[in-house]
């Protein structure tokens, strides 16, 4: 369970990639399984993203536990990456940074620990807003509304006339 974390921004790729992960995290009864759909259920979606947010391929400045901070790319699989390089989204530590905004930090569980991850920098934007208006300008999901309720259908106006 991720603790201390106001919520996340996704693009709708990031969604959808996570999705995937957490359908294979949840085949092989992980541990992380919970903790990525506690992401997923708090995230935002949106069109783009600011550059100041971790989203896949993003280039990121972490600091664990208050250690010395670490640089990795977030990737969404791990076997084709250089070990110390890569942070593939089916780790405690990808799945508590994407999302997140420079500045953000979360407690969220890792090897049977409680961890404290702060996301310092996001170093390079894989995929930047194409134009300055587009940045998190317009939430396109709210996933926790989509899973609780439907929202009604706007009436047509041939019914309202009748």
């Amino acid at each position: 369970m991720i603790t201390g974390f106001a919520g996340c921004w996704l693009t709708a790729r990031d969604h959808r990639l996570l999705g995937r992960t957490l359908q294979k995290l949840s085949a092989i009864a992980s541990p992380l399984a919970p903790v990525l759909q506690e992401k997923l259920d708090r995230a935002l979606v949106v069109r783009a993203l600011d550059d100041d947010v971790a989203a896949l391929g993003s280039h990121v400045e972490y600091v664990l536990d208050g250690c010395l901070p670490e640089r990795r790319i977030l990737v969404a699989e791990g076997g084709h990456g250089t070990v110390g390089l890569h942070l593939p989204l089916a780790t405690a530590r990808a799945i508590a940074l994407i999302g997140m905004r420079e500045g953000q930090s979360a407690e969220f569980p890792e090897n049977g620990a409680m961890r404290q991850i702060l996301l310092r920098r996001v170093l390079f934007q894989a995929f930047p807003a194409a134009r300055p208006e587009e940045k998190t300008a317009e939430i396109i999901h709210l996933n926790h509304f989509a899973r609780s309720r439907r929202l009604p259908e706007p009436r047509s106006k041939a019914k309202e006339t009748r």
